[in-house]
């Protein structure tokens, strides 16, 4: 998807490992067990790094099923699910930002 809105590019800021600690958080206590790693992940993780001022995070699980199992908890903390193009089985999870929240979403 193509969009002609500027890309805003802002000077590294210690906020971001904060704001990516809160996320991590929600996320650890909205799937238990089920996250077996949590990760800051794209160029907000790069001390010094300008970038988008967005929050990559990468959450590694064992397997994907029940995929409700995953998918409501991380609804229920304001994320959205974006249905992939293919099927989720072969894909990943990843982020991306949405307006009116965080979107989570496979085959990016």
């Amino acid at each position: 998807m193509k969009s002609n809105e500027p890309i805003e590019i802002c000077d590294w800021s210690a906020e971001w490992a904060e704001k990516f600690r809160v996320m991590a958080a929600l996320i650890r206590t909205a799937l238990g067990a089920r996250a077996k790693r949590i990760d800051h992940i794209g160029s907000t993780a790069i001390n010094g790094l300008a970038a988008k001022p967005i929050i990559d995070i990468q959450v590694s699980v064992v397997d994907f099923n029940p995929l409700d199992s995953l998918v409501e908890p991380l609804k229920a903390i304001g994320y959205v699910w974006h249905l992939p193009i293919r099927s989720w089985q072969s894909d990943i999870f990843g982020r991306a930002q949405a307006r009116n929240g965080h979107i989570f979403m496979s085959g990016v």
